[in-house]
């Protein structure tokens, strides 16, 4: 069984996740049938796109329903677009998402004077409640000396599901990474784009059930 499974509907930044994966020495397949879905335990939804045509890309391929089972105990981590994926429904091209975490994507020019936030930028943590303090989280460091890559026109806002937010005071209620507290993770910034405490990151998911 291959340890992590990377998403493949035609469009999205599979080379960078993959390079990152061969540094870490973790071995890697794409993922564009069910049938090779059932490999793996662990899925990299990947970001770079428009929603509306990947969501498009995703049923034609009949997995969008395949996911949200896979979702039920395999291990998920949605970069980027693949992170709004989760969600219920985006602005961007008034388009239904997957559904499996609660809330809306929105335009980020909507809370701020521009179209679309990139660049390097540190998060800080969202304090949580202790019932949602559960084992199974993703290492995000978080401190002035480390920064992600982001680049992006729609942003989730801030939601029960946010662990981490932009460290930005105009983009202060921007998710930078959410989670279900179990088995579903988020990240607004690209970690395969992020140095290495994004591979950090990318490791960390690959252990996520194997510890």
């Amino acid at each position: 069984m291959f340890s992590i499974g990377i998403l493949d509907v035609g469009i999205g930044n599979i080379p960078a996740i993959e390079g990152s994966y061969r540094r870490l020495n973790i071995q890697t397949t794409r993922i564009s049938t069910y049938n090779q879905l059932k490999l793996v335990n662990h899925l990299i939804i990947p970001g770079v796109g428009n929603m509306s045509e990947y969501m498009s890309r995703l049923r034609g391929l009949s997995l969008d329903n395949e996911i949200k089972s896979f979702s039920q105990y395999g291990y998920i981590l949605g970069i980027c677009l693949g992170f709004q994926a989760l969600f219920e429904f985006s602005e961007e091209g008034d388009t239904e998402c997957l559904g499996i975490l609660n809330g809306h994507v929105k335009r980020i020019f909507d809370i701020s004077h521009i179209s679309t936030n990139i660049g390097f930028l540190t998060i800080s943590p969202k304090k949580i409640l202790e019932e949602n303090s559960i084992k199974n989280q993703l290492s995000l460091r978080s401190n002035n000396n480390t920064e992600y890559y982001f680049t992006h026109s729609f942003y989730v806002e801030d939601t029960r599901f946010t662990t981490h937010l932009i460290n930005n005071s105009q983009l202060s209620n921007v998710s930078a990474a959410c989670s279900n507290f179990s088995n579903i993770f988020g990240t607004q910034f690209h970690p395969e784009l992020s140095h290495s405490d994004g591979l950090h990151i990318l490791s960390s998911f690959s252990l996520l059930g194997n510890q």
